[in-house]
């Protein structure tokens, strides 16, 4: 944001070339990010320029308030255009509403307000009087611990691998969804989607495999959800997505597209020469049909993901109070036992006798089941 001054001071031609020399030197992105990039700015600090010196009468440092009025207009204007640009590109690329973003909200823009103010002081200062630079640059100091905060709270939210948030954060705003259901009178839907034999995948191809189909799913997940729906990574291969104003019907009919799209799609893998393939079992739970708690409408989900999974994976299941399907007894099995030659234990029956397996003879170390 100190790029306003640099609007506000140099000729557009300028403007254009010093903003390739910071991005050029600052990390190396890849090439389609750093030319973005480039464009981006290079087209927002154009339009202040335009607007500063058509508000001031082309005297940005002219005293009184149209002096003001240009820095004011200049800063709303390289905001407007770089958060607009940049949003629509996370929005076409990475499926990134402008909510999910975080770049309209108010911890995001009040730095940047401060920020391209600060940048305007360094350019008013510049233009009326030089030596005062170092007093606009002084609070930079303090701006710069204050920004490690945000960042912290970030990285303290959002799961690492995916991108995604993790279930720290999704219990924070899974209490919030479900008191504004109460108060609305609104249902409120949750999915828990575990990734069918991701072991078997990371055991045959390696864990970067399994990554990849991880990131994949994430990506289907963004294409797929609404702006207002919230995706997390519940802890391993498991995931919950939560849907505000969804009914059980409407978040079935959710998780089936979901599953549907991710059953269909392959995932291209460095480790294989054929795209690998990979299912996922969904469970469904709504407020208040299924529970009245975060805590309760989660444990209804998982053990609908537990019944998919019992049933044959690959398949979206709603939450339900019918008991879990076991597994049917198995039936008892029995062997021959008859101690061999040199058995301390005399045999009390000369025919052989059948021994349950629960029940073998002491001399056992001689016989095993096969």
């Amino acid at each position: 944001m100190f790029l306003v001054s640099t609007a506000l001071i140099l000729p557009p031609g300028l403007v254009a070339l010093v903003q390739h020399i910071p991005e050029w030197l600052n990390v190396r992105y890849r090439w389609y990010m750093q030319r973005f990039n480039i464009a981006n700015w290079t087209l927002a600090l154009m339009a202040a320029w335009a607007v500063g010196h058509v508000v001031s009468g082309s005297d940005v440092a002219a005293h009184g308030p149209r002096g003001a009025l240009a820095g004011v207009a200049a800063i709303v204007t390289v905001l407007a255009v770089n958060h607009a640009l940049l949003a629509t590109m996370l929005l076409l690329a990475q499926g990134h509403s402008f909510r999910t973003s975080g770049l309209f909200a108010v911890e995001s823009l009040s730095t940047d307000i401060v920020l391209a103010a600060l940048g305007f002081s360094v350019a008013y200062a510049w233009l009326d009087n030089a030596w005062l630079i170092v007093f606009a640059l002084a609070p930079l100091v303090l701006i710069h611990r204050s920004l490690s905060v945000p960042a912290l709270q970030t990285e303290a939210r959002v799961d690492v691998k995916t991108g995604l948030y993790n279930a720290r954060h999704l219990s924070t705003v899974f209490g919030d969804e479900l008191s504004r259901a109460q108060r609305s009178g609104q249902p409120l839907s949750v999915i828990m989607a575990d990734l069918d034999l991701l072991r078997e995948i990371n055991n045959t191809y390696g864990h970067l495999a399994g990554d990849a189909v991880l990131t994949g799913v994430v990506d289907i997940f963004r294409r797929e959800l609404r702006q207002h729906d919230l995706a997390a990574r519940f802890g391993g291969e498991e995931f919950s997505i939560l849907l505000p104003g969804t009914g059980i019907e409407e978040a079935l009919e959710i998780a089936d597209r979901i599953r549907r799209i991710v059953a269909a799609r392959p995932f291209e893998v460095e480790t294989s020469a054929e795209p690998v393939h990979a299912t996922i079992s969904m469970g469904v739970a709504c407020y208040p049909r299924d529970g009245l708690e975060p805590s309760a409408l989660v444990h209804q989900a998982d053990l609908a993901v537990y019944r998919a999974k019992l049933q044959g994976r690959n398949r979206v299941l709603g939450a339900g109070f019918d008991p879990l399907a076991s597994p049917r007894p198995r039936a008892r099995r029995w062997l021959s036992c008859r101690p061999p030659s040199g058995c301390s234990r005399p045999s009390r029956r000369r025919h052989p006798r059948r021994w349950p397996l629960r029940r073998l003879s002491p001399c056992r170390r001689h016989h095993r089941p096969r």
